[in-house]
């Protein structure tokens, strides 16, 4: 078990989940490498295949994974039912999160943004999640990214990648079970 500071938030579901997309340095940290294309040491880690992101669980010890899609989107809503976490005005998306008509073409330091009321941070933008949830030979990833268009931020939006793929716009957050 590695001794690392994730900030994580407890769901009323009993979930821990992290507060904030892994970032660099955090990676760095746990893995000793770093192969992001946005360098800093605050922003989301990316260029991180899916097979990775689980061996970093698994190096922050017993417990710690990936969500599925499902407990990912549940954090997400934060008990909302609209298109994203502040509403189902679109006009209001660069609120919550860096996508392509904000972000400059590169991501951005996480916990920027407004929080959802749960208090997680970029859980629309930045970066693409991994999550633990297969399709088919892929792996579904959620939130959009600094690329993406304010609609693939979306509660409800999925999308998929191959495990191997080492795109800058896909990241993640770990997430625990409660233990009690």
């Amino acid at each position: 078990m590695i001794d690392v500071n994730l900030e994580m938030v407890r769901l009323p579901s009993g979930l821990w989940i992290q507060k904030y997309l892994v970032t660099q340095s955090l990676y760095r940290e746990v893995i000793g490498i770093d192969h992001s294309c946005f360098n800093g040491k605050d922003n989301p880690v990316e260029r991180v295949p899916w097979h990775d992101a689980v061996s970093f669980c698994k190096a922050l010890g017993d417990g710690y994974r990936l969500p599925t899609a499902d407990e990912w989107e549940y954090a997400y809503r934060a008990g909302t039912t609209t298109d994203w976490y502040n509403g189902d005005d679109e006009s209001k998306v660069g609120d919550i999160a860096w996508f392509a008509a904000n972000s400059g073409e590169k991501t951005h330091p996480v916990g920027q943004k407004q929080p959802n009321a749960w208090g997680l941070y970029d859980m629309a933008g930045n970066v693409w999640e991994w999550t633990a949830t297969p399709f088919e030979s892929y792996r579904v990833i959620r939130g959009g990214s600094w690329n993406g268009g304010a609609l693939l931020t979306r509660a409800a939006y999925l999308y998929s990648s191959s495990p191997d793929y080492r795109g800058n716009g896909i990241g993640f957050r770990v997430v625990k079970d409660d233990t009690k």
